[in-house]
């Protein structure tokens, strides 16, 4: 015979299944739910903070893109980049203004040939090639003319050769510089487009 139990155990029991009911219909449908909340929570915490920095940086753009247009006047006022509307206006101001100052200097031009435009790191690169003849120290005046002033010129390939071989003379002056050919390539550059 089975000896019968208690009423208070079967409740007991009873009650015992009904909370692991409840708590396995929590840990299974309400426990993924109350985290999948408080992940959205943190999300859009997250995204308002970030809102809010974006909207910062927007107020600021007015400012920023006034700062660029004062820069860019600058730039063009200060002169150190080539003038001219178009490749060929640029090459003949780059031209005329290496033939000026080696006139200036004491040297006389043999060629000037100007390079076909490139680019360089976003910038338009124009050039010439140079050909002239001068002492050194009539050289010394180009290189420092050209290098120093503005709008900046800058000298690539130089090649000096003495002109004649010098002749030693009884009646020679010792002092005289020689004759130098001289050969480099002299470039500048085009003001960039600033985009707004």
């Amino acid at each position: 015979m089975i000896a019968k139990q208690p009423k208070w155990v079967g409740r007991a029991l009873a009650l015992g299944l009904l909370l692991a009911l409840i708590l396995a219909a929590y840990q299974l449908a309400v426990a993924p739910l109350v985290t999948a909340y408080q992940e959205s929570d943190k999300q859009i915490a997250e995204v308002q903070d970030q809102l809010t920095r974006f909207s910062r940086i927007a107020q600021l753009r007015p400012a920023y893109e006034e700062q660029m247009q004062e820069l860019g006047q600058r730039l063009a006022a200060g002169g150190i980049y080539l003038k001219g509307e178009t490749d060929s206006l640029a090459g003949a101001e780059l031209q005329a203004r290496i033939s000026g100052l080696i006139e200036q200097s004491g040297g006389r031009v043999r060629s000037i040939q100007i390079l076909p435009v490139g680019e360089d790191e976003g910038f338009r690169k124009v050039g010439a090639r140079v050909q002239l003849t001068a002492t050194l120290g009539a050289l010394e005046k180009v290189l420092y003319a050209l290098e120093a002033s503005k709008p900046f010129v800058f000298i690539e390939n130089l090649d000096i050769k003495n002109r004649r071989a010098r002749r030693r003379n009884k009646d020679s002056d010792a002092q005289s510089e020689p004759e130098l050919t001289i050969r480099f390539d002299a470039f500048g550059y085009l003001r960039p487009e600033l985009t707004s």
